[in-house]
């Protein structure tokens, strides 16, 4: 390439001479600074237009053209090599190294640099072609931005930024245009560029240079960042000039919010009368309060609800909850005793089940110890809100807590919370623990009925053995009730054949009788009412009357139409009447019927239905 070595020969020519010239005309070619030659190989003090670091992409260089080459004097020194360069002993030596080079390099010497750059050592990349595509790009930046894009990820990204700073400032439109054909974390990092160096233009501007670039939120981000920066030392004047555009603005209320926190920072909790008045928006009121008063909370929670309370006239605000659930994270005590302290009123009955809804959250054992200090009403969901947190992590440890449990009635609220979480985890071990813990003799039969529900969505032959394997006193209802009851509720329509044979090995008295009940109530939900009525011909004979009743009852209710013409249809008058019954006992809460129905059905009733609708 002679054409290259000539032109890098006569750039080098011209800064020897300036060596040699001396301090004075250094200072006019180099923006008033000089570089003195020494007896060292290096250069020792070469100012470059910049003088930043090049890791802080403070790279631009001068847009002068190469002066004409003048003669080289025998004792001046060569011009350091870009190899050489790379060499020196800092960053700040080879900056400034480099920017003298650049500065007076042609396009085709730049370029020629560039190509030499891609075979240094990686620091070396990092630390030379920004800064050289950056002259590139004062020369030509056409040709800057498609060397470039040559470079592979990450590296690219750096550089793209870089050379977007300087085409911004020769021609901001056209280097926008050709950033729009990039895509990716490419077109992300020439709007960096452009964003950052480009900071004189309005905010607007930035946005719609970032929206022809699809990314106004990085440019929304910039503009938020500076003005919460300046709403350090004077927040009131920065929100009242921002709020009117950007509360109406939901890209802009993460700003709003910040602004109000250093506000309220600086002047206390007195500022936010203000910043409540200046929003028109409940939705804008509620998000800010909430988070600022969230903040306010860590070093002063008495005071944030104190004012949390005062909100309560705007529907949207749930301010009160957040502090509560700060004041509970960091002193649920405190909390707890403020709170009792209230009037008894509906909110502090709320405020109090929120409290204890995070307490068991975040200080489960220090709850536990407070359950006898509670207001008795909450003293059931509290037990069930710290085994959830327990049970939730540690099933086993809440099973210890639950059995040494003296109340009988919390150690049920209790066992059914680890039930039910313990069984998602491992249903064996969760059954292992109710059958063989002796602290839930008491409660054991219920709470199988729990464990069952779950196992006859896995495996209702496993539900069924084990509840057909429990003991069953006289006159008490057997486990295996609950197995039918849930299979025939969650069982497909198509396929409630199978809850039948299920219900044959149901044991016989009160269990089965109790067994055909919630099956028919099931059949009549699902519109099998002709099922239904079929089931009454395998109940025995005392108990067909209290079946009928209870399935007439539903169907009354549910669709009382369908069964007003159902009944001519029934197999007997008796049935018609018991049908005719229910639906006019049901029917004055309903009032569906209507007159000339009321009177059909009233034709369908024997003399002893009569004389029981008139009891």
């Amino acid at each position: 390439m002679p054409s290259l070595q000539k032109g890098r020969s006569q750039s080098f020519l011209v800064l020897a001479i300036i060596f040699v010239a001396g301090a004075g005309v250094s200072a006019a070619l180099f923006y008033g600074l000089s570089f003195i030659d020494g007896n060292t190989d290096g250069v020792e003090n070469v100012v470059s237009h910049s003088g930043g670091s090049p890791n802080e992409q403070d790279t631009s260089v001068s847009e002068s053209e190469p002066s004409e080459a003048l003669p080289t004097k025998p004792n001046q020194k060569k011009p350091l090599t870009l190899e050489e360069i790379v060499q020196l002993g800092g960053p700040l030596e080879r900056n400034t190294a480099l920017h003298s080079v650049l500065t007076h390099a042609a396009e085709d010497q730049v370029l020629d640099m560039l190509e030499t750059s891609r075979h240094l050592d990686p620091p070396a990349h990092v630390q030379t072609q920004a800064i050289i595509l950056q002259r590139l790009a004062r020369i030509n930046p056409q040709s800057a931005f498609a060397q470039a894009k040559q470079f592979d990820r990450p590296r690219t990204l750096p550089l793209l930024t870089g050379l977007f700073r300087e085409w911004s400032q020769i021609d901001l439109d056209e280097a926008v245009t050709h950033a729009a054909t990039l895509t990716g974390d490419r077109k992300l990092a020439a709007l960096e560029g452009v964003l950052t160096e480009r900071s004189d233009l309005t905010n607007s501007a930035h946005r719609e240079v970032a929206r022809q670039l699809d990314d106004e939120r990085y440019a929304i981000n910039l503009i938020t960042q500076e003005i919460i920066s300046q709403s350090i030392d004077e927040p009131e004047r920065v929100w009242n000039e921002s709020v009117l555009e950007a509360k109406h603005d939901p890209k802009l209320a993460e700003m709003l919010k910040e602004i109000a926190l250093n506000w309220v920072e600086k002047d206390g909790l007195e500022a936010m009368d203000h910043i409540i008045e200046s929003l028109d928006n409940s939705l804008s009121r509620a998000l800010i309060s909430t988070a600022v008063l969230r903040e306010v909370a860590r070093t002063d929670p008495s005071g944030a609800l104190r004012y949390a309370m005062t909100l309560d006239f705007d529907p949207y605000h749930d301010t009160k909850y957040a502090v509560v659930d700060e004041w509970a994270k960091s002193d649920p005590q405190n909390a707890f005793e403020s709170i009792s302290s209230m009037e008894q009123t509906g909110r502090k009955r709320l405020l109090m089940k929120r409290l204890i809804k995070t307490w068991g959250g975040f200080h489960r054992e220090s709850l536990l110890e407070s359950l006898e200090s509670l207001p008795t009403e909450l003293v059931s969901f509290a037990t069930e809100r710290v085994m959830s947190s327990i049970a939730s992590g540690r099933p086993d440890e809440a099973a210890k807590i639950v059995a040494a449990m003296d109340d009988d009635s919390l150690k049920m609220v209790a066992a059914r919370r680890v039930i039910t979480l313990w069984s998602m985890r491992d249903t064996e071990a969760a059954l292992d623990w109710v059958l063989n813990e002796q602290g839930l003799e008491s409660q054991r039969s219920r709470l199988l009925t729990y464990l069952l529900v779950r196992y006859v969505r896995d495996n209702v032959d496993r539900a069924m053995d084990l509840a057909l394997e429990q003991p069953l006193e006289a006159d008490e209802i057997g486990l295996e009730v609950w197995v039918v009851a849930q299979l025939a509720s969650t069982a497909n329509t198509g396929d409630l054949d199978i809850v039948f044979e299920y219900l044959s090995r149901v044991r016989d008295g009160a269990t089965k009788m109790e067994a055909y009940r919630l099956v028919g109530l099931e059949l009549v939900r699902r519109h099998r009412t002709e099922k239904a009525m079929n089931l009454v011909q395998q109940i025995p004979e005392e108990g067909k009357t209290k079946y009928l009743a209870q399935i007439f009852g539903s169907w009354a209710i549910s669709r009382p139409n369908e069964l007003v013409e159902s009944l001519d249809q029934m197999p007997s008058s008796e049935y018609a009447s018991m049908a005719a019954l229910a639906l006019l006992r049901s029917d004055p809460q309903s009032n569906q019927l209507s007159t000339d129905q009321t009177e059909t059905v009233k034709t369908f009733l024997t003399e002893e239905d009569v004389k029981r609708l008139d009891e």
